[in-house]
C-alpha cells in the first residue's frame, strides 16, 4: 500500500502508510531579510538617537545663549 498524505502543512505532513500514522516535520525555510525591514529599523534607531541627544544639546545651546546675553548686557554696562 502506497503512502498517503492526509494533512498536508508547512510545518508538517501527516502521512498514512501501512495503516499506521506518521508525522513527517517539513524543513524550515530560513527567512530572508528585507531591504525595508532593514531600513526601518535603522531609521527607528536613528530617530531616537535623536530624540534621546538633540534634547541634551537644545539645552545646552540655550544655556549658551542665556549666558551669552547676560554677560554682553554685563560688558555693555
Amino acid at each position: 500500500m502506497p503512502e498517503k498524505v492526509i494533512i498536508h502543512n508547512s510545518s508538517y505532513n501527516l502521512v498514512e502508510s501501512k495503516g499506521r500514522l506518521y508525522i513527517v516535520p517539513q524543513p524550515v525555510k530560513p527567512k530572508s531579510f528585507k531591504l525595508s525591514n532593514i531600513v526601518a529599523s535603522t531609521f527607528t534607531v536613528v530617530l531616537c538617537a535623536c530624540l534621546l541627544l538633540f534634547p541634551a544639546i537644545s539645552i545646552f545651546l540655550l544655556l549658551s545663549l542665556l549666558f551669552t546675553n547676560i554677560f554682553k548686557k554685563g560688558i555693555n554696562k
